[in-house]
């Protein structure tokens, strides 16, 4: 058998991610409804063949390890009409699940990026003005904020929870009898959880920083005991805000 990541074009340690990608494109070219020609049959058997056996993390595993893959022979042209197109309506059903698998992955990466810009712009927008300073007589509105704000973060703390899920793994404890895989996902929890503490942290840092060596100049001046409340509560309100806004967009496009 000849190197299947040179049959999807891939290195050896192309990620699950890569490996679709790099078959989903081989497949607009080789298969059959593109022509009816014995060898764009064999060539799309080819690349099936290596797709199925890659994608499977143990069939992986075993083919990395030099020991023989057993996977059902793919021949598209079968001697019926019958099962030619049940083949057909199988592949169609493969490669729309996988177009549907990057749009979920779109929105998925798509709301993330929007949390934490947002996020980390208007903490250093609010750090930076200082707008929220509330009077005593104003309290049903500083209640009225941090209820939304409440809300807010907790929609925050499920969107990153899920990020965290979705695109980071935990390093294993180190073994010298076990070979030990490459990640599946692309980043390390803790190299995650400091990007986002970092960003946060820095966004704060600098907003306060450009005030003060602005002379307040942004802010109005001075330093009142709850001049940095608006970078606290404003910044949850407006990622959920934003969120909001955004699926109300895609509710529209959907229509």
């Amino acid at each position: 058998m000849d190197d299947l990541y040179k049959r999807l074009g891939v290195p050896p340690n192309a990620s699950t991610k890569d490996i679709r990608s790099a078959y989903r494109r081989l497949v607009r070219t080789v298969h059959p409804d593109t022509s009816r020609s014995p060898e764009t049959a064999a060539e799309f058997a080819k690349v099936t063949e290596a797709y199925r056996i890659l994608i499977d993390p143990e069939k992986r595993a075993q083919y990395d390890r030099g020991e023989t893959v057993q996977v059902t022979p793919i021949t598209f042209y079968a001697s019926h009409r019958q099962q030619v197109v049940a083949y057909q309506r199988k592949i169609n059903r493969i490669v729309d699940d996988m177009i549907e698998e990057d749009r979920r992955e779109t929105h998925t990466r798509g709301q993330i990026v929007t949390v934490l810009v947002t996020l980390f712009l208007s903490t250093f927008i609010f750090a930076l003005v200082k707008p929220l300073r509330f009077a005593p007589s104003e309290w049903p509105v500083a209640v009225g904020a941090g209820v939304f704000s409440l809300i807010g973060i907790f929609y925050l703390l499920t969107v990153i929870r899920r990020a965290l899920e979705h695109y980071t793994y935990r390093p294993p404890a180190p073994s010298v009898t076990t070979l030990e895989e490459p990640p599946s996902k692309p980043f390390a929890r803790a190299t995650a959880l400091t990007f986002i503490g970092v960003g946060y942290g820095g966004s704060l840092a600098a907003g306060v920083l450009l005030d003060m060596a602005s002379g307040g100049a942004f802010s109005g001046g001075g330093f009142p005991k709850d001049a940095m409340m608006g970078a606290v509560l404003l910044p949850p309100i407006l990622v959920l805000i934003i969120a909001t806004l955004r699926r109300v967009g895609e509710k529209m496009e959907g229509l």
